[in-house]
């Protein structure tokens, strides 16, 4: 059974209220989506996904997005700044979607950080983009961040997508 776009949403209202930790949101990554991220993973030495993997929310993240003001464009802390462009409720139940609706030109391998690989995903409707990272059982796609990029942030992505493409051309389909 699919989860619906809302439980996004949802999730993450109930990991600021304290009610939860984490959310765990499955059988919601599609097979396509799983393969696309699985070629990444696999082509940058990574190993690949389980076969059913789920989306998870964890409250470090979720905290650092609303801190950083990507929920309501207002910061907190230390580090929090106001972000002029915050994301609307809209883009936030689309995150999955986003995921989802992967083509070549949309993911790109961002590295490893805390010893686990990273893959942005891009929204084809808007700036938005998505921070995933792997768990290390490889059986959660966790969302690290998400926001709205600026035009100078969207254009280098973009050259990164060109360029890990332009690599891997014969073994992306279109």
């Amino acid at each position: 059974m699919k989860a619906s776009k809302s439980n996004t949403v949802y999730a993450i209202a109930q990991i600021l209220s304290g009610e939860k930790e984490e959310a765990v949101i499955p059988n919601i990554i599609t097979e396509n989506a799983r393969n696309r991220i699985n070629f990444i993973l696999k082509t940058n030495g990574q190993g690949i996904m389980s076969a059913s993997p789920n989306l998870k929310l964890s409250k470090n993240y979720v905290l650092h997005m609303d801190n950083s003001g990507h929920l309501t464009g207002q910061g907190y802390g230390k580090k929090g700044h106001k972000d002029t462009r915050p994301l609307t409720i809209l883009q936030i139940s689309r995150i999955p979607a986003i995921i989802n609706q992967v083509s070549r030109n949309q993911i790109v391998f961002a590295g490893v950080k805390h010893g686990l690989p990273r893959i942005v995903f891009l929204s084809k409707t808007d700036s938005q983009m998505v921070l995933t990272e792997i768990s290390n059982n490889k059986k959660f796609l966790t969302i690290a961040t998400s926001y709205n990029l600026s035009k100078p942030s969207h254009n280098k992505l973009m050259k990164q997508i060109q360029k890990q493409n332009a690599t891997f051309r014969q073994h992306f389909d279109t």
